[in-house]
């Protein structure tokens, strides 16, 4: 099945941005690397906020397929977090954490759009998982789901903004995974501790 001339765009243009961040990727470099003209990059993207918000809003529709599906298929609440911190772990991996400094900084509209699934999607599923491995008296009794919820989204918040961990001191994936380590056997029970550490190793 060939890919259509948009896909063939989106997909240059993630590999560049992924690599080297957003604001050093020019219009023109996509251009040269796709292969494509920059007259007809402009005639499927007029800007390059809107290349941006194109691919983010494909990313995030492919995570929500696959978290959803992890969700699904996993035996627990802990067996869920886990599996859905290595996948998140895998992406982040390929990905200069730049990217998300430079939306933030340089591409608010785009930054709005990661924010709102964030803000959404994710808040949710935290609040599912936190909800169902209370249920399972894997966390514990009594826990505020909605309270901690907010708070893991704002753990990731302060990962992605770069003040906290700057790059040049901190391993990106690293910070995130011990981070959410720290989460867990914060409001897990001796029952989820132990499950916790059979999983981690």
């Amino acid at each position: 099945m060939s890919i259509t001339t948009e896909e063939k765009i989106k997909h240059q243009a993630r590999t560049m941005f992924y690599k080297h961040g957003i604001k050093r990727i020019t219009m023109d470099e996509i251009a040269r690397q796709s292969g494509i003209s920059k007259k007809t990059i402009y005639e499927s993207f007029a800007e390059k906020d809107e290349l941006i918000s194109a691919i983010l809003k494909e990313d995030t529709l492919n995570h929500q397929k696959t978290i959803n599906n992890i969700a699904l298929e996993s035996k627990n609440a802990i067996d869920e977090i886990v599996k859905t911190m290595q996948y998140m772990a895998g992406f982040f991996s390929d990905m200069n954490p730049q990217m998300f400094y430079d939306l933030q900084k340089y591409h608010y509209h785009c930054w709005s759009q990661f924010n709102r699934f964030k803000e959404g999607f994710i808040n949710d599923c935290i609040e599912k998982n936190l909800k169902r491995g209370v249920e399972e008296e894997y966390y514990r009794h009594g826990l505020n789901t909605r309270l901690f919820a907010r708070l893991r989204v704002a753990e990731m918040d302060m990962c992605f903004g770069g003040e906290v961990f700057p790059p040049k001191h901190f391993n990106f994936v690293e910070v995130q995974v011990e981070i959410m380590k720290h989460f867990l056997f914060g409001i897990a029970t001796l029952k989820g501790h132990k499950l916790i550490t059979k999983l981690l190793k």
